[in-house]
Protein backbone atom coordinates (compact mmCIF):
# COMPACT_ATOMS: atom_id res chain seq x y z
CA UNK A 1 0.00 0.00 0.00
CA UNK A 2 2.02 3.05 -1.25
CA UNK A 3 2.40 5.85 0.75
CA UNK A 4 -1.03 4.96 2.70
CA UNK A 5 0.69 6.04 6.55
CA UNK A 6 2.35 9.01 4.61
CA UNK A 7 -0.73 10.28 3.18
CA UNK A 8 -3.19 9.92 6.38
CA UNK A 9 -1.22 12.50 8.13
CA UNK A 10 -1.28 14.70 4.97
CA UNK A 11 -4.45 14.94 5.19
CA UNK A 12 -6.38 18.41 5.20
CA UNK A 13 -8.41 16.53 8.13
CA UNK A 14 -5.88 15.56 9.99
CA UNK A 15 -4.11 19.01 10.16
CA UNK A 16 -7.50 20.39 11.38
CA UNK A 17 -8.69 17.65 13.59
CA UNK A 18 -8.14 17.88 17.43
CA UNK A 19 -5.71 15.46 18.41
CA UNK A 20 -7.66 12.37 19.60
CA UNK A 21 -7.26 10.20 23.54
CA UNK A 22 -5.11 6.45 21.85
CA UNK A 23 -7.08 4.06 21.09
CA UNK A 24 -5.70 0.91 23.67
CA UNK A 25 -3.66 -1.83 22.30
CA UNK A 26 -5.69 -5.08 22.38
CA UNK A 27 -3.69 -7.53 24.85
CA UNK A 28 -4.84 -10.97 25.63
CA UNK A 29 -7.82 -12.96 25.00
CA UNK A 30 -11.32 -11.44 24.81
CA UNK A 31 -15.22 -12.87 24.12
CA UNK A 32 -17.75 -10.22 22.71
CA UNK A 33 -21.33 -10.95 20.76
CA UNK A 34 -19.88 -9.49 17.93
CA UNK A 35 -16.08 -8.82 16.83
CA UNK A 36 -15.95 -5.67 13.94
CA UNK A 37 -12.84 -5.50 12.02
CA UNK A 38 -12.81 -2.05 10.61
CA UNK A 39 -12.30 0.90 12.20
CA UNK A 40 -13.83 2.90 9.03
CA UNK A 41 -16.91 4.54 8.73
CA UNK A 42 -18.95 1.59 8.49
CA UNK A 43 -17.21 -0.49 11.05
CA UNK A 44 -17.61 2.45 13.45
CA UNK A 45 -21.23 2.81 12.41
CA UNK A 46 -22.45 -1.24 12.51
CA UNK A 47 -20.90 -1.26 16.29
CA UNK A 48 -22.24 1.76 17.50
CA UNK A 49 -25.95 -0.20 16.39
CA UNK A 50 -25.12 -2.57 18.01
CA UNK A 51 -23.48 -1.22 21.47
CA UNK A 52 -26.65 1.36 21.58
CA UNK A 53 -28.81 -1.67 21.30
CA UNK A 54 -26.97 -3.59 24.36
CA UNK A 55 -24.63 -6.32 22.52
CA UNK A 56 -21.22 -7.05 23.49
CA UNK A 57 -19.17 -5.81 20.95
CA UNK A 58 -15.86 -5.34 20.45
CA UNK A 59 -14.40 -3.44 17.24
CA UNK A 60 -10.53 -3.91 16.06
CA UNK A 61 -8.50 -1.51 13.91
CA UNK A 62 -5.01 -1.67 12.71
CA UNK A 63 -3.48 1.89 12.28
CA UNK A 64 -5.75 4.59 13.51
CA UNK A 65 -9.14 5.39 13.49
CA UNK A 66 -10.46 6.30 10.36
CA UNK A 67 -7.29 5.25 8.26
CA UNK A 68 -8.74 4.39 5.13
CA UNK A 69 -10.99 6.07 2.24
CA UNK A 70 -13.15 6.82 5.93
CA UNK A 71 -10.58 9.70 7.04
CA UNK A 72 -9.54 10.48 3.38
CA UNK A 73 -12.44 11.56 1.69
CA UNK A 74 -14.06 14.93 0.70
CA UNK A 75 -16.62 14.65 3.66
CA UNK A 76 -19.67 14.71 1.23
CA UNK A 77 -22.90 13.27 2.97
CA UNK A 78 -24.44 12.78 -0.35
CA UNK A 79 -28.26 11.06 0.34
CA UNK A 80 -27.98 9.10 -2.87
CA UNK A 81 -26.36 6.75 -4.85
CA UNK A 82 -23.64 6.93 -7.79
CA UNK A 83 -25.47 9.41 -10.08
CA UNK A 84 -25.39 6.71 -12.62
CA UNK A 85 -27.72 4.19 -10.60
CA UNK A 86 -31.39 5.52 -11.91
CA UNK A 87 -33.85 4.03 -9.91
CA UNK A 88 -34.80 1.52 -12.67
CA UNK A 89 -31.78 0.10 -12.45
CA UNK A 90 -31.48 -0.32 -8.87
CA UNK A 91 -34.77 -2.27 -8.78
CA UNK A 92 -33.87 -3.96 -12.05
CA UNK A 93 -30.24 -5.47 -9.67
CA UNK A 94 -32.02 -6.36 -6.44
CA UNK A 95 -35.63 -6.45 -7.13
CA UNK A 96 -38.27 -4.05 -6.30
CA UNK A 97 -38.99 -4.32 -2.64
CA UNK A 98 -35.47 -4.13 -1.88
CA UNK A 99 -34.73 -1.57 -4.13
CA UNK A 100 -36.74 0.85 -3.08
CA UNK A 101 -35.73 -0.22 0.56
CA UNK A 102 -32.28 1.05 -0.68
CA UNK A 103 -33.13 3.63 -2.08
CA UNK A 104 -35.65 4.75 0.65
CA UNK A 105 -32.83 4.29 3.63
CA UNK A 106 -30.28 6.45 1.24
CA UNK A 107 -32.57 8.74 1.11
CA UNK A 108 -32.75 9.26 4.31
CA UNK A 109 -28.88 9.45 4.93
CA UNK A 110 -28.50 13.13 5.21
CA UNK A 111 -30.72 13.63 7.99
CA UNK A 112 -29.71 10.18 9.92
CA UNK A 113 -26.23 11.62 9.76
CA UNK A 114 -27.09 15.34 10.69
CA UNK A 115 -29.45 13.75 13.62
CA UNK A 116 -26.96 11.04 14.70
CA UNK A 117 -24.03 14.10 14.76
CA UNK A 118 -26.65 16.57 17.02
CA UNK A 119 -27.67 14.02 19.19
CA UNK A 120 -24.42 12.03 20.04
CA UNK A 121 -22.42 15.90 20.22
CA UNK A 122 -19.88 15.20 17.82
CA UNK A 123 -17.48 18.31 16.89
CA UNK A 124 -17.36 17.94 13.16
CA UNK A 125 -18.18 21.35 11.49
CA UNK A 126 -21.19 20.11 10.24
CA UNK A 127 -23.27 21.66 7.40
CA UNK A 128 -26.56 20.79 6.25
CA UNK A 129 -26.84 22.79 3.60
CA UNK A 130 -27.82 20.65 1.09
CA UNK A 131 -26.10 18.72 -1.97
CA UNK A 132 -26.16 19.90 -5.73
CA UNK A 133 -25.56 17.55 -8.47
CA UNK A 134 -25.69 19.46 -11.84
CA UNK A 135 -26.22 17.83 -15.10
CA UNK A 136 -24.06 19.13 -18.00
CA UNK A 137 -25.04 20.69 -21.14
CA UNK A 138 -24.74 18.03 -22.96
CA UNK A 139 -26.57 15.81 -19.94
CA UNK A 140 -30.07 14.18 -19.86
CA UNK A 141 -32.71 15.44 -17.01
CA UNK A 142 -35.21 13.05 -17.24
CA UNK A 143 -33.40 10.44 -15.00
CA UNK A 144 -33.26 13.48 -12.24
CA UNK A 145 -36.59 14.46 -12.91
CA UNK A 146 -37.45 10.56 -12.39
CA UNK A 147 -35.37 10.41 -9.01
CA UNK A 148 -37.67 13.75 -7.81
CA UNK A 149 -41.02 11.81 -8.77
CA UNK A 150 -39.90 8.33 -6.86
CA UNK A 151 -38.54 10.75 -3.96
CA UNK A 152 -41.70 12.87 -3.40
CA UNK A 153 -43.78 9.65 -3.46
CA UNK A 154 -41.47 7.68 -0.77
CA UNK A 155 -41.59 11.05 1.02
CA UNK A 156 -37.71 12.00 0.22
CA UNK A 157 -36.91 15.58 0.00
CA UNK A 158 -35.55 16.96 -3.42
CA UNK A 159 -35.97 18.81 -6.32
CA UNK A 160 -35.15 20.14 -9.82
CA UNK A 161 -32.95 23.17 -10.31
CA UNK A 162 -32.97 24.85 -13.81
CA UNK A 163 -30.28 26.46 -15.93
CA UNK A 164 -30.18 29.96 -14.18
CA UNK A 165 -31.36 28.69 -10.79
CA UNK A 166 -27.98 26.28 -10.60
CA UNK A 167 -25.81 29.75 -11.61
CA UNK A 168 -27.46 31.53 -9.24
CA UNK A 169 -27.11 29.07 -6.33
CA UNK A 170 -23.63 27.69 -6.82
CA UNK A 171 -22.10 30.83 -8.86
CA UNK A 172 -20.71 28.00 -11.26
CA UNK A 173 -21.80 27.95 -15.17
CA UNK A 174 -22.30 25.51 -18.11
CA UNK A 175 -24.81 23.30 -16.52
CA UNK A 176 -28.35 22.71 -17.76
CA UNK A 177 -29.81 22.14 -13.92
CA UNK A 178 -29.62 20.17 -11.01
CA UNK A 179 -31.05 17.73 -8.59
CA UNK A 180 -31.01 19.42 -4.89
CA UNK A 181 -31.16 17.00 -1.98
CA UNK A 182 -31.78 19.59 0.49
CA UNK A 183 -30.61 16.66 3.82
CA UNK A 184 -27.51 16.63 2.45
CA UNK A 185 -24.35 18.27 3.65
CA UNK A 186 -20.72 18.16 4.43
CA UNK A 187 -18.66 17.83 7.40
CA UNK A 188 -15.08 16.82 8.68
CA UNK A 189 -14.95 12.79 8.03
CA UNK A 190 -12.17 12.42 10.38
CA UNK A 191 -13.80 14.45 13.05
CA UNK A 192 -17.01 12.48 12.34
CA UNK A 193 -15.79 8.95 12.67
CA UNK A 194 -13.79 9.77 15.67
CA UNK A 195 -16.90 11.06 17.30
CA UNK A 196 -18.60 7.86 16.27
CA UNK A 197 -15.37 5.96 17.77
CA UNK A 198 -16.06 7.49 21.45
CA UNK A 199 -19.89 7.10 21.56
CA UNK A 200 -19.64 3.23 20.73
CA UNK A 201 -17.20 3.57 24.08
CA UNK A 202 -19.79 5.40 26.27
CA UNK A 203 -22.87 3.01 25.14
CA UNK A 204 -20.58 0.03 26.48
CA UNK A 205 -18.62 -1.35 23.43
CA UNK A 206 -14.95 -1.80 23.48
CA UNK A 207 -12.64 -0.32 20.72
CA UNK A 208 -8.75 -1.56 20.33
CA UNK A 209 -5.69 -1.22 18.30
CA UNK A 210 -4.86 -4.61 16.89
CA UNK A 211 -4.42 -5.81 13.26
CA UNK A 212 -6.30 -9.18 12.55
CA UNK A 213 -4.43 -11.49 10.81
CA UNK A 214 -6.08 -14.70 10.97
CA UNK A 215 -9.32 -16.15 11.07
CA UNK A 216 -10.25 -19.09 12.64
CA UNK A 217 -13.53 -21.04 13.26
CA UNK A 218 -14.09 -23.20 16.53
CA UNK A 219 -17.68 -24.43 15.53
CA UNK A 220 -19.79 -21.91 16.20
CA UNK A 221 -16.90 -19.97 17.63
CA UNK A 222 -14.86 -17.72 15.43
CA UNK A 223 -11.70 -16.46 16.83
CA UNK A 224 -9.58 -13.44 15.47
CA UNK A 225 -6.20 -13.73 15.99
CA UNK A 226 -4.39 -10.53 15.93
CA UNK A 227 -0.75 -9.74 15.63
CA UNK A 228 1.28 -10.09 19.31
CA UNK A 229 -0.72 -13.15 20.59
CA UNK A 230 -4.16 -11.45 21.56
CA UNK A 231 -7.25 -12.76 20.03
CA UNK A 232 -11.31 -12.35 20.20
CA UNK A 233 -13.81 -14.88 20.22
CA UNK A 234 -17.27 -14.29 19.08
CA UNK A 235 -20.29 -15.97 17.12
CA UNK A 236 -20.51 -13.17 14.50
CA UNK A 237 -17.67 -11.31 12.99
CA UNK A 238 -18.09 -8.14 10.59
CA UNK A 239 -15.06 -8.03 8.62
CA UNK A 240 -15.81 -3.64 7.23
CA UNK A 241 -12.45 -3.15 5.81
CA UNK A 242 -13.16 -2.59 2.23
CA UNK A 243 -10.47 -1.98 -0.03
CA UNK A 244 -8.10 -2.59 2.63
CA UNK A 245 -9.18 -6.60 3.26
CA UNK A 246 -6.02 -7.64 2.01
CA UNK A 247 -4.97 -11.43 2.90
CA UNK A 248 -7.73 -10.89 5.84
CA UNK A 249 -10.61 -12.27 3.40
CA UNK A 250 -8.72 -13.29 -0.01
CA UNK A 251 -12.60 -14.49 -1.32
CA UNK A 252 -13.77 -10.90 -1.00
CA UNK A 253 -10.76 -8.77 -1.60
CA UNK A 254 -10.50 -10.52 -5.12
CA UNK A 255 -14.38 -9.82 -5.62
CA UNK A 256 -13.91 -6.35 -5.57
CA UNK A 257 -11.67 -3.53 -7.29
CA UNK A 258 -9.94 -1.00 -5.13
CA UNK A 259 -10.10 2.77 -6.74
CA UNK A 260 -7.15 5.18 -5.89
CA UNK A 261 -8.79 8.49 -5.00
CA UNK A 262 -6.99 11.15 -4.83
CA UNK A 263 -7.96 15.06 -2.82
CA UNK A 264 -6.70 18.20 -3.05
CA UNK A 265 -7.11 21.24 -0.65
CA UNK A 266 -6.69 25.13 -2.30
CA UNK A 267 -4.98 28.07 -0.10
CA UNK A 268 -7.10 29.60 2.02
CA UNK A 269 -9.47 32.37 -0.51
CA UNK A 270 -10.65 35.48 0.46
CA UNK A 271 -14.02 36.59 1.22
CA UNK A 272 -14.91 37.81 -2.49
CA UNK A 273 -14.38 34.33 -3.88
CA UNK A 274 -16.65 32.70 -0.75
CA UNK A 275 -19.25 34.78 -1.18
CA UNK A 276 -19.23 33.85 -5.39
CA UNK A 277 -19.01 30.18 -5.33
CA UNK A 278 -21.36 28.19 -3.47
CA UNK A 279 -22.15 30.79 -1.15
CA UNK A 280 -24.55 28.82 0.71
CA UNK A 281 -21.57 25.95 1.12
CA UNK A 282 -23.51 22.82 -0.39
CA UNK A 283 -21.86 20.56 -1.88
CA UNK A 284 -21.34 20.10 -5.18
CA UNK A 285 -21.28 16.91 -6.79
CA UNK A 286 -21.48 16.78 -10.85
CA UNK A 287 -23.46 14.33 -12.69
CA UNK A 288 -20.30 13.48 -15.85
CA UNK A 289 -19.22 9.93 -15.82
CA UNK A 290 -15.74 11.83 -14.30
CA UNK A 291 -17.75 13.57 -11.96
CA UNK A 292 -16.16 17.23 -10.84
CA UNK A 293 -17.18 17.88 -6.91
CA UNK A 294 -15.80 20.54 -5.05
CA UNK A 295 -16.82 21.85 -1.51
CA UNK A 296 -15.49 24.81 1.06
CA UNK A 297 -13.62 23.25 3.97
CA UNK A 298 -14.30 24.64 7.51
CA UNK A 299 -11.10 26.92 6.81
CA UNK A 300 -12.20 28.33 3.87
CA UNK A 301 -10.31 26.39 0.94
CA UNK A 302 -12.05 24.81 -1.93
CA UNK A 303 -11.19 20.82 -1.94
CA UNK A 304 -11.96 18.81 -5.41
CA UNK A 305 -10.27 15.92 -6.45
CA UNK A 306 -10.67 12.47 -8.30
CA UNK A 307 -10.08 9.19 -9.55
CA UNK A 308 -6.61 8.96 -11.25
CA UNK A 309 -5.44 6.71 -14.18
CA UNK A 310 -2.26 5.57 -13.27
CA UNK A 311 -1.07 5.58 -9.35
CA UNK A 312 2.88 5.48 -8.77
CA UNK A 313 4.59 7.53 -6.33
CA UNK A 314 4.54 10.76 -7.98
CA UNK A 315 1.07 10.59 -8.60
CA UNK A 316 -0.56 12.77 -5.85
CA UNK A 317 2.04 15.67 -6.72
CA UNK A 318 0.77 15.29 -10.80
CA UNK A 319 -2.65 14.85 -9.68
CA UNK A 320 -3.18 17.89 -7.67
CA UNK A 321 -2.25 20.12 -10.58
CA UNK A 322 -3.99 18.29 -12.71
CA UNK A 323 -6.96 18.69 -10.54
CA UNK A 324 -6.62 22.43 -9.62
CA UNK A 325 -6.26 23.09 -13.35
CA UNK A 326 -9.66 21.32 -13.60
CA UNK A 327 -11.06 23.53 -10.75
CA UNK A 328 -9.89 26.59 -13.06
CA UNK A 329 -11.34 25.40 -15.85
CA UNK A 330 -15.06 24.78 -14.73
CA UNK A 331 -14.44 27.99 -12.13
CA UNK A 332 -12.92 30.59 -14.16
CA UNK A 333 -11.67 33.65 -12.45
CA UNK A 334 -10.07 32.17 -9.00
CA UNK A 335 -6.54 33.14 -8.00
CA UNK A 336 -3.74 31.40 -8.95
CA UNK A 337 -4.09 27.83 -7.50
CA UNK A 338 -1.84 26.70 -4.78
CA UNK A 339 -2.27 22.58 -3.55
CA UNK A 340 -1.32 23.12 0.06
CA UNK A 341 -2.93 19.62 0.93
CA UNK A 342 -3.09 16.82 -1.35
CA UNK A 343 -3.80 12.98 -0.11
CA UNK A 344 -4.69 10.08 -1.76
CA UNK A 345 -7.03 6.98 -0.67
CA UNK A 346 -8.23 3.47 -2.19
CA UNK A 347 -12.03 2.97 -2.13
CA UNK A 348 -13.70 -0.53 -2.61
CA UNK A 349 -15.96 -0.51 -6.40
CA UNK A 350 -18.13 -3.22 -7.24
CA UNK A 351 -18.99 -3.70 -10.85
CA UNK A 352 -22.37 -2.43 -10.68
CA UNK A 353 -21.39 0.68 -8.02
CA UNK A 354 -23.92 -1.06 -5.67
CA UNK A 355 -23.11 -1.83 -2.21
CA UNK A 356 -23.05 -5.47 -0.91
CA UNK A 357 -23.72 -7.57 2.32
CA UNK A 358 -21.60 -10.76 1.61
CA UNK A 359 -21.91 -14.58 3.94
CA UNK A 360 -18.50 -15.55 3.56
CA UNK A 361 -19.24 -18.42 5.56
CA UNK A 362 -21.78 -19.02 8.93
CA UNK A 363 -21.57 -15.85 10.99
CA UNK A 364 -19.09 -14.24 9.25
CA UNK A 365 -20.34 -10.82 6.96
CA UNK A 366 -18.66 -8.95 4.81
CA UNK A 367 -20.05 -5.85 3.52
CA UNK A 368 -18.51 -3.92 1.11
CA UNK A 369 -18.41 -1.54 -1.69
CA UNK A 370 -19.73 2.36 -0.87
CA UNK A 371 -18.95 3.23 -4.04
CA UNK A 372 -17.17 6.81 -2.92
CA UNK A 373 -20.65 7.64 -1.03
CA UNK A 374 -19.52 6.77 2.24
CA UNK A 375 -20.44 9.54 4.77
CA UNK A 376 -24.09 8.65 4.43
CA UNK A 377 -24.60 5.16 2.71
CA UNK A 378 -21.74 3.60 5.28
CA UNK A 379 -23.82 5.40 8.15
CA UNK A 380 -26.92 4.35 7.47
CA UNK A 381 -26.16 0.67 5.92
CA UNK A 382 -24.35 0.38 9.29
CA UNK A 383 -27.07 0.44 11.35
CA UNK A 384 -29.19 -1.58 8.77
CA UNK A 385 -26.88 -4.03 9.30
CA UNK A 386 -26.43 -3.52 13.15
CA UNK A 387 -30.32 -3.93 12.99
CA UNK A 388 -30.11 -7.56 11.64
CA UNK A 389 -27.44 -9.07 13.58
CA UNK A 390 -29.56 -8.81 16.74
CA UNK A 391 -33.03 -9.19 15.13
CA UNK A 392 -31.71 -12.04 12.23
CA UNK A 393 -35.02 -10.49 10.63
CA UNK A 394 -33.77 -9.98 6.90
CA UNK A 395 -36.67 -7.38 6.28
CA UNK A 396 -34.10 -4.74 8.36
CA UNK A 397 -31.74 -5.00 5.54
CA UNK A 398 -32.49 -2.74 2.49
CA UNK A 399 -30.00 -5.60 0.02
CA UNK A 400 -30.43 -8.91 -0.36
CA UNK A 401 -27.38 -11.29 1.43
CA UNK A 402 -25.33 -12.86 -0.96
CA UNK A 403 -21.68 -14.59 -1.45
CA UNK A 404 -18.66 -13.05 -2.80
CA UNK A 405 -17.69 -13.43 -6.51
CA UNK A 406 -14.31 -13.42 -6.51
CA UNK A 407 -12.97 -12.23 -10.26
CA UNK A 408 -11.11 -15.20 -12.05
CA UNK A 409 -8.56 -12.56 -13.27
CA UNK A 410 -8.46 -10.22 -10.48
CA UNK A 411 -4.74 -9.43 -10.93
CA UNK A 412 -5.83 -7.75 -14.42
CA UNK A 413 -9.12 -6.67 -13.68
CA UNK A 414 -8.09 -4.36 -11.11
CA UNK A 415 -6.41 -2.71 -13.64
CA UNK A 416 -10.18 -1.86 -15.67
CA UNK A 417 -10.82 1.48 -13.66
CA UNK A 418 -7.89 3.33 -15.72
CA UNK A 419 -9.14 2.11 -18.62
CA UNK A 420 -12.65 2.93 -17.57
CA UNK A 421 -11.88 6.41 -16.43
CA UNK A 422 -9.87 7.26 -19.69
CA UNK A 423 -12.90 6.40 -21.46
CA UNK A 424 -14.98 8.18 -19.10
CA UNK A 425 -12.87 11.37 -19.48
CA UNK A 426 -12.73 11.23 -23.35
CA UNK A 427 -16.65 10.45 -23.57
CA UNK A 428 -17.24 14.22 -21.20
CA UNK A 429 -14.89 15.63 -22.82
CA UNK A 430 -17.03 14.78 -26.50
CA UNK A 431 -19.45 15.84 -24.86
CA UNK A 432 -18.89 19.22 -23.09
Amino acid sequence: MVGQVEMFSRTLWSAITPAHSPVPPLHGALRADVTVVGGGLLGLSIALGLARRGASVILLEGQNIAFGASGRNTGFVVPGLKGSLSVDAVRALVGPEKGDALLTLIGQGGNYVFDLIKTLGIECSAEQRGCLQPVPMSGDMAQIEKMVKWNQAAGIESEILDERQITQVSGIKGYRGALLLPTGGQINPLAYALGLNDAIVRHGGRVYLGHARRLKRYGRTWCVEVSGGASVQSDQVIVATNALTGDLLPKVARSIIPVWAYQVATQRMDAGVRERILPGHQTFVDLRLHPFAVRWSPDGRLITGGAAKIHDPGAVDRMAKAFLRRLARFIPDLPPLQAEYAWNGRIAVTNDFMPRLWNVDTGLYAPIGCNGRGVALTSVFGRAISDYLVSRDEKDLPLPITQPKPYPLHGVVRHAPSAWLAQAQLRDWIGG
